[in-house]
């Protein structure tokens, strides 16, 4: 709503100048009128009207143009608040989700561990009592090859 103010505003403005400039220059004569060339009273009072009529359509213009900006402004303050409220929401999220999985396989590590040391001690039994069995023989043949020199 603001914009469209704006440009007809800035419309009226870009008609006021083509009027004044017609006036003052559009006629080849100077004055544009009967008068041979100077400027009579009332026509310069009328270019002081339409100057100043100039000058408040462009203050009002700028005035325009700066409540717009100001709103844009705020309106991209407002999205970057938005954006990182969204974004912290987003880290907590994934942040949460991250500890639930690390806790999980670190659960999971727990039994892992505890059924490889079992099977570690059970493995470590079973060759104890391999070597329980051949230990004699093995003994046996040591002996019979440093004899045999």
């Amino acid at each position: 709503m603001v914009e469209i103010e704006a440009e007809r505003k800035k419309g009226l403005f870009v008609c006021l100048v083509l009027i004044c400039a017609k006036r003052d220059g559009g006629g080849g004569g100077g004055g544009g009128g009967l008068g041979g060339g100077k400027a009579t009273g009332m026509e310069d009072y009328r270019r002081q009207g339409g100057i100043q009529q100039l000058l408040v359509a462009e203050q009002e213009a700028r005035q325009i143009v700066n409540t717009a900006r100001t709103a844009k402004l705020n309106r991209l303050k407002q999205a970057k608040a938005e954006a990182e409220e969204e974004v912290a929401k987003y880290r907590t999220h994934m942040e949460k989700e991250y500890q639930k999985t690390v806790s999980e396989s670190t659960g999971f590590s727990g039994v892992n561990v505890k059924r490889l040391d079992e099977e570690t001690v059970k493995k470590i039994d079973h060759m104890k009592k391999q070597a329980a069995k051949v230990s004699p023989e093995v003994v046996k043949l040591l002996m019979t090859q440093v004899t045999n020199v």
